[in-house]
């Protein structure tokens, strides 16, 4: 998820929430000033390590199970702030948003790759660059969480 800012104001609670049949699944935010001489993306990975993670409120807000202050990082709770530092400046792209990712263009054509489940390593189909893959799980439509079209749902690895 992706916010693009070009406001300057003290730091704000920026929160993404995944959901699932219209409940919410996953939180995740993060505390951080918005900078006033760029434009900037905040990168907030939804992770399936941190599923179970959201809660809607009987008011209709969704919370974290992570304590105030933290969220949920790769499974476990973080602390929320940000520094300016790490909303790296970006330009738009193609008269989009600063390089957003578009995972069912991406991922709608992608070739299987097979996992060697001893080691967690991927064969790449021949000819591939490893340095130009991008690496999902693939589930049926309407049968896994992610990023869904009618011909399926990815969840999308970061890299690293």
């Amino acid at each position: 998820m992706r916010r693009i800012f070009a406001l300057a104001a003290s730091p704000v609670k920026v929160q993404g929430v995944g959901y699932k049949a219209g409940e919410p699944r996953v939180e995740r935010d993060a505390i951080t000033p918005i900078p006033s001489d760029y434009v900037g993306a905040l990168r907030l990975a939804l992770d399936y390590l941190c599923i179970g993670t959201a809660r809607a409120t009987a008011g209709g807000d969704v919370t974290s199970t992570c304590p105030d202050g933290l969220t949920c990082i790769e499974g476990s709770c973080r602390p929320s702030k940000v520094p300016p530092s790490v909303v790296p400046a970006e330009k738009p792209v193609d008269g989009g948003a600063a390089g957003c990712f578009d995972v069912a263009a991406c991922f709608g054509t992608a070739q299987p790759a097979s996992v060697d489940p001893t080691d967690c390593t991927l064969a790449l189909p021949a000819g591939v660059d490893p340095s130009t893959i991008s690496v999902a799980l693939e589930y049926a439509p309407g049968t896994g969480g992610g990023v869904c079209t009618a011909s399926g749902c990815w969840v999308v690895f970061d890299r690293g």
